[in-house]
Parts: C-alpha cells; structure tokens; sequence
C-alpha cells in the first residue's frame, strides 16, 4: 500500500516528451512520466561532504522528469530475458517485438560485492556507499553525443521508469519501481563480442585482427572525459571485413565513471597512491596518466601495440579536431533538464580548457605503453623479422609462412625499452638481422619446432623454449631454453606498474617501548617475476620514550636464478639499544632496591645479511647466507649499572668497544596456512 501511495505521488500525465539522452521513447497517445531521484541518500551531511566530497550530490538527490517504460506497446512489445553482470550495477536483458536486443541498466549502484565480508556493517561499508556520489548519475547521456562527433560506434542510451509491471515476470520484484537507462544493442545490425570471446579467433591464425586505429580512438574519449574503469569486460567489438581480412572494432560500454569527482579528504589522499591513481577525477591536466588508465593496463598493452608515435599524434588531432566546444555544449545538454544548472557547465569548461593539454598529456601515456611491448603471433607457422638499425630503432615484421602475408608490422624506436615477442603454436622462425640496438629482445618461441636464426651484430638476444622439441639454434643467443612447460607461456595479464607507497608505522619493543615512525615501500615489476622483480622497504621509527631509533632496510630481488631469490636484510638500533643484563648463571642476585635501568645495558646495534631463498614447494623454502653483527659497548655510557659494578670475573676490559661478527644463517619456513593474512 505504502508503494502505491508513493507512485500515486510521483506519476505525472503530460503530453509533451523533452529529449533526453541519445533517442525519444516513441510519443504513444498515453505516454506517463514521472519525477523521481536517482538516490536521495547521498545528499549527505556537512561531515560526509568534507570526508568524501560535495560530488554529485544534487544531480543524485534531486527529482528528474522521466518517460515509463510501457512493456506491452514501445518498441513492439518488450520481453525481459536474463539478468546481466557488473560490479555494482543490476541489468536485465530484454528484446523488441522485432527481435532486437536492450538492456536495462539501474542508476542506482549496489556496491555489496566489491565490500569485503569483514568490512560489512563497519564505517567502511558507509563510506563505500556513499562514494557513489563522486560518479555522475547520467554520464552516459552525454559520451553518446562526444562518440559521434569522433567517429567512435556507441550504444545509444535513455533515461527511463520501470514501473510494478507485471510483464517483468521473475524480475519484478528487483527491477519494478526503478529508475535504468535503456540501452540499445543495435549498432550497424552487427552481432557483438565480448572481449574474451573474440581471442581463440585472434590466435587461430584466420586472419582475424584489431582495428588498433579504432581502439586508440576510443581509448582517447575515454581519457577526454577521465572514464577510469575501462577493464576488458567493458567492451564489446563488432566486425567489419577489409581486403579479404576480418576486424574487430570496439564498442565502449558501461560509462559509470566518466566525469568522475575526486573533490573530498578521502579520495584526495587515495588516488595519489600508485595503486589507486585512477580515482584522480575530471580535471584539465591528468595528475598522472599512467595510474589513471591502471583498469585498462591489459586491455592496453594488448589492443595497442602496433600503432607507433605518428599513428597517436595523427589520431589525437583528428580527435581534438572533433571536439568543438559546441560539440562539448551540446553533449552536456543531453543531461536531464533538472540537474543541468549544477554542474554540467563546470563538466563542459573542464573539457574545453582539457583539450589545450591533451595531446600532452597522450604521448606521454604513449611512451609509457611503448616501454616494453608484447608482439603476439598465432597458431600458425610464421615468420617473424626483427631488424634492428643503425639508429637503434628495430623494425619488427611477422608474416603467415605459407603465403607471406603480413599480419604485423611496426618500427620501434628507442622509447622502447623491451620487446617480448610470442610464436605461439606453430612452426615459427624468428629471424634477427642488422646492426645493435639497446632494445632488449625476448624471444618466446611457444609449442612447436621453431627455429631462431641470430644475424645481427648485436647478439643480445634472449631465447626462450623448451628442450624436449627440436627447435634450432643458428648464432648467438642468451639461451633460456629449459625443461619446464611453462617457459613457452603466453600470458596476456603480467603486472606492470611499478608502485611505492609512503606512511605512518608503528612497532613495540619491550627494552623500548612505542615506537612511531614512518614507512616507504617500492616494487618493481619484471618479465616473469610474480609478485614483483623487487621489493624495497625502508622504514625509520623512533622511540616516544628515549633518544632510540630503529632503522630498518630489506629487499627482495625475484628469479635471480631459475628457482631462487635473493633477499638482503638489515637492521640498525641506534644511538642505542636496551637489554638487561643480570650476571651469568643461575646464582646471581637480584637487587630489588636498585632502579628499573639499573640491569640495563645500552649499545648500538647493527644486523645485516644475504640470503638465497629456494621454493621447493608451494608450502616450502629454506634460506642461507652469510650474516654480519656489529656493536659498541660504552664503559662510560653504561656508568653506575650492573654490568659496570659487577664481579671483575664476570665482565673483563675486552667486553668494552666495538665488535664485529660474521658467521652463516639459515631457515626453513614450511607454510601451510589457508589464507595468508591469518
């Protein structure tokens, strides 16, 4: 009844239809409309606003005018199919009365699944909740009318009510009464793919491609208006045939975080870490692109390895060239009448003034992808040049065995650091010519008999296989060729961001009490080396309660063997350390009148150590290495304590001044536990 009395408030006959969005609802005779919020919960208080940012917080609060989706008679007639994915939004896929496929994709965001079970009914779960509010709860009205003016294939989205209808059948009571936006399947009348649906295809070496041109184009827009999430599942791709070749073109889907705010305490300090860059938010200049496009870091070093720095600069004119500001004006205006007077005007001077500092701001993101590539063949036999030149660049150029046909070709200069090139399957033959280049050259040769034939000056060349195929070697090469299966592995997710992270710790000692302090971590990451190539930790503290400093360095260097670590600890107390001290043996006496640092001793104190780390199981490891110990006992320092008044048998004048140790170390560590944090 208390729904009833609600909708009966809400619903609102008219005759007129305002557009909003990419398209109209079809004006029936009976079109209802209705005004309702998107989330009325996010208006938040003074304190949330400080902590997580006035955002969107009107656009998500205040009532819009929107068209009911009338089930029985727009578009034919419209029958609800299966409930669709996502993180934290609700879909239902539906289809026409012309067999036409739609989803409906709630504005309304449920974030239950990206909360950890431990965090549920914690301030952390409030706070999750109300970051929704730095999203934009119309974005995609807009992206449609940017899209077209670049060229970029779209899916065309309105604002729509679904109403308590009982054509939604088992869906009703999760999508009745809700505000969506439907989105329309047809572009082109092409059917679509999602992103791992269309790699068997890439790799079976049936002249399937990617129109990389394409990719690039959309992946400008998406950085045009700062939509960070753009992992693998938010695309879709279509295909269009060219000379005899089929190519898959993208269609951007999903655009929750276009627009994206970053402008409260929390958000701030989070999206300057290297980990969480992407939250940086809508602005003129990219704090740092690199940690922005952090969702996209597969998606990108897959999709985007064959255009060189002409392609991008060629690209990113044509794409400023198309966003005029009327273009940006106009696509603003696309937003729900209502909530244009907010922040829309700020949203279109932002990208107005961004398109001054935009190219930028892409070559360097350019230069960054362009460090280490990975050049990919397929499943078939295939001849893959690699020339390196003169000037250090190196042309890399594959083509099918059998009739010669070039599958990939580009010149890299030497903004390239690393190549990784991949045979897959096949009986492939990788051919090295030319001069030297500083360019380091992998060469994974994948299951088949492949042949490596090195004729360059520069034999620089790492080769990887395995030793039970018969594979040839012709010239020099940095042969990384074992038995392990593994070495011939195409893995198209490796991590690639270097991360470092700076703050506050903490620590107790008995001899010391609290110590606070500060801590820097840096990770480096590296081919084939998981988690990381290294590991650095410095971290500094000192005692709240004396002159004590505890300085602390380790590092960690992943696979400097085929199965082996190498681990470099050291740990420095200074100026002093305490430890009691209270005679040798058993028959000591115990002074009870004395004072509490009466059994004291203080010292500095040095450790440091080398070692090798062998995993010989996952649960498994043992660790050697040499170990240094250094200390300075202080007569003076260390006046008026029992360890100066005690019994000349017991301590003599040697025991005084510096000391250094040196000696081996080892350990066995068997870890058998379920879940790491415990």
């Amino acid at each position: 009844m208390k729904r009833v009395i609600v909708l009966l408030f809400q619903l609102i006959l008219v005759a007129a239809n305002a557009q909003t969005g990419d398209f109209e609802l079809e004006n029936l005779p009976k079109r209802t409309y209705v005004k309702i919020n998107a989330n009325p919960g996010l208006k938040g208080n003074g304190f949330k606003k400080w902590l997580i940012g006035e955002n969107y917080r009107k656009e998500w609060a205040d009532s819009i005018r929107v068209p009911v989706l009338d089930f029985k008679n727009d578009f034919g007639g419209l029958t609800p199919e299966k409930e669709g994915g996502g993180k934290q939004t609700r879909s239902l896929h539906i289809k026409d009365g012309r067999g036409d496929k739609w989803v409906l994709r709630s504005v309304q965001k449920f974030p239950e699944k990206v909360i950890a079970s431990e965090l549920k009914g914690t301030i952390a779960e409030s706070l999750v909740y109300d970051g929704i509010s730095a999203s934009y709860p119309y974005s995609v009205l807009s992206v449609g009318t940017l899209a077209k003016a670049a060229g970029i294939p779209y899916f065309q989205n309105t604002v729509v009510y679904i109403p308590d209808d009982p054509a939604l059948g088992e869906f009703r009571s999760t999508y009745g009464n809700t505000l969506s936006l439907l989105e329309s399947k047809i572009v082109a009348n092409k059917e679509t793919h999602d992103t791992e649906g269309i790699f068997p295809e890439l790799y079976n070496g049936k002249k399937k491609f990617i129109d990389q041109k394409a990719v690039l184009r959309a992946r400008l827009l998406d950085n045009f208006i700062m939509d960070f999430d753009r992992h693998e599942g938010q695309w879709e791709w279509a295909e269009k045939d060219s000379a005899g070749r089929t190519y898959y073109y993208p269609l951007p889907k999903d655009r929750d975080q276009a627009f994206f705010k970053a402008d409260g305490l929390i958000p701030k300090k989070l999206s300057r870490t290297s980990t969480l860059g992407q939250l940086q938010g809508l602005s003129v200049r990219f704090r740092n692109v690199h940690t922005f496009n952090y969702a996209a870091r597969n998606f990108d070093r897959v999709f985007l390895t064959e255009l060189d720095q002409a392609t991008w600069n060629n690209e990113i004119d044509a794409f400023l060239s198309s966003m005029t500001d009327d273009v940006i004006t106009r696509a603003l205006s696309k937003q729900p009448q209502e909530i244009q007077k907010y922040q829309s005007p700020k949203i279109a001077a932002t990208l107005q003034e961004k398109k001054s500092f935009f190219k930028s701001d892409m070559l360097q993101y350019y230069r960054f992808l362009s460090k280490t590539v990975s050049v990919v063949g397929n499943n078939k036999a295939e001849v893959f040049t690699i020339t390196k030149n003169a000037d250090g660049s190196v042309q890399v150029t594959v083509r099918d065995k059998v009739d010669s046909t070039i599958t990939y070709n580009r010149l890299f200069d030497t903004a390239t650091k690393e190549l990784r090139i991949y045979g897959l399957e096949g009986d492939d033959h990788f051919l090295i010519t030319g001069e030297s280049s500083p360019i380091k050259i992998r060469l994974i040769g994948g299951p088949g008999e492949d042949v490596f034939t090195n004729n360059a000056k520069d034999k620089k060349v790492l080769v990887y296989d395995v030793s039970f195929e018969k594979n040839l070697l012709e010239g020099k090469f940095k042969n990384k060729i074992s038995k392990d299966p593994l070495n011939n592995e195409y893995q198209r997710v490796n991590p690639i961001y270097n991360s470092s992270s700076l703050g506050p710790t903490a620590e107790y000692a008995t001899d010391g009490g609290l110590f606070l302090g500060l801590r820097y971590t840096a990770t480096t990451t590296g081919f084939r080396k998981e988690p990381y190539a290294s590991k650095h930790v410095f971290a500094v503290t000192k005692a709240l309660s004396s002159s004590a400093w505890h300085l602390r360095y380790d590092a960690d260097f992943m696979k400097v063997g085929r199965n082996t670590d190498l681990l470099f600890r050291s740990d420095a107390r200074l100026p002093t350390v305490r430890t009691h001290f209270f005679g040798y043996g058993n028959n000591t006496a115990f002074d009870k009148n004395k004072k509490a640092d009466y059994y004291l001793i203080q010292y500095p104190l040095v450790d440091a150590s080398l070692m090798l780390r062998h995993s010989l199981a996952s649960w498994l490891q043992i660790q050697y290495g040499p170990a240094l110990q250094y200390f300075h006992i202080s007569e003076s320092k260390n006046k008026d304590r029992y360890v100066n008044g005690s019994p000349p048998h017991e301590i003599t004048g040697s025991t005084y001044g510096s000391k250094f140790f040196g000696g081996a170390e080892g350990r066995m560590i068997i870890n058998t536990r379920n879940n790491e944090v415990i």
